[in-house]
């Protein structure tokens, strides 16, 4: 039957054969066209798309380049809106836009951790915060500092005797930590090496102590802070209406100062669970940072948008070397004139609080 058809073609129609073999080049022609054409047109969207791709990148990382800027005067700095704000000014091409630009630290509200003992972490304490935004007019004043209380460890720890010298002695030697908080202090409008300030304050749990949710009576802090040598010997009073003690009291700073805060938790003598707060004069609770910042970038060209991610150590250059330096400065003068704060410090009660004991400045300290 085949053979049969193409004889009938051959011999009626002889330029048939032809015309198929056109038709056949012609369709295979115009798919390799098409295909090249189109190859071609995805091409230049592909290279047009990297170039506009590119070029939100490069607008994000400027963004992170000028928080990074921001972050390097203003250590404490935290943005949590979207909105680019002052950072627009970082894109000068209209074609390119800075969409979402934030900057937020790991940890808000309170900081509650464990550490073992001699060991450290830092916080930042940032500006006071409203429902709606920072008040920036506002600086830390009162810190709130609980350990050692049934909330924190489970089961609580054994508690201070009612009498007795403490660090150490042979008995009943499974004392709390005492807390060592040195911070670092700086006007809010910037830091600089010149106007950072540093000051130790030894944290000493009181009678009986749960933390601050002890109810027995205690002195205002405030009364018992002994200061020599930038270094301050205190117990935890509280005030009967605010959340903590007076830190600007405790530093001996004026109380309408408006500082920004670095501040380094060491427990001594025993690990511990700890949880930090802090308040404005206005009992705010203040913005509580980590170390870090973690900064987020989105950028937009075109149609197209970029993110950009990074984490910057925002521990202010000055502070770095300062922390440790600090801590056992001052000569060991047996009349404790010049007191170094020592490891193996003993203390005893005095009316309801812990004191240095004056015979332990003769000790070594280590």
């Amino acid at each position: 039957m085949i053979v049969k058809l193409r004889k009938i073609l051959i011999t009626n129609n002889p330029g048939v054969t032809s015309i198929l073999v056109v038709i056949a080049v012609t369709v295979i022609l115009t798919i390799i066209i098409g295909g090249i054409a189109a190859l071609t047109v995805r091409e230049l969207r592909q290279a047009s798309n990297t170039e506009l791709s590119n070029r939100a990148l490069q607008t994000a990382e400027a963004g992170v380049k000028a928080m990074v800027q921001k972050l390097n005067a203003e250590p404490t700095y935290t943005k949590t809106d979207c909105t680019p704000g002052d950072f627009k000014n970082v894109v000068t091409d209209t074609n390119q836009e800075i969409t979402c630009i934030t900057s937020t630290s790991q940890f808000n509200g309170n900081y509650e951790s464990y550490l073992e003992k001699d060991n450290a972490t830092q916080v930042f304490l940032g500006q006071a915060y409203t429902s709606t935004a920072a008040d920036t007019a506002n600086t830390p004043r009162y810190l709130k500092l609980s350990w050692n209380e049934s909330s924190l460890d489970k089961p609580a720890l054994s508690k201070y005797p009612e009498n007795g010298e403490l660090y150490p002695v042979s008995q009943e030697y499974n004392y709390p930590a005492a807390i060592e908080l040195t911070i670092a202090y700086w006007p809010s409008g910037g830091l600089s090496d010149t106007n950072s300030k540093v000051a130790t304050i030894f944290v000493m749990p009181g009678r009986n102590d749960e933390g601050f949710t002890n109810k027995s009576g205690r002195t205002r802090l405030t009364t018992t802070c002994d200061p020599a040598n930038g270094q301050y010997t205190c117990t935890t009073g509280n005030t009967a209406t605010k959340p903590g003690f007076d830190i600007l009291s405790a530093l001996g700073e004026p109380l309408n100062s408006n500082y920004k805060f670095a501040v380094r938790i060491k427990p001594r003598y025993a690990n511990t669970h700890f949880k930090l707060e802090a308040y404005n004069s206005s009992n705010v609770a203040v913005n509580l940072q980590s170390s870090k910042a973690q900064i987020d970038v989105t950028a937009k060209v075109g149609n197209l948008f970029r993110r950009v991610k990074a984490e910057k150590v925002v521990l202010p250059s000055s502070v770095e070397n300062v922390f440790d330096s600090v801590l056992f400065s001052g000569n060991n003068i047996s009349d404790g004139s010049s007191p170094s704060i020592c490891k193996n410090i003993i203390t005893k009660q005095n009316a309801g609080v812990y004191e240095q004991v004056t015979s332990s400045f003769a000790q070594s300290c280590n």
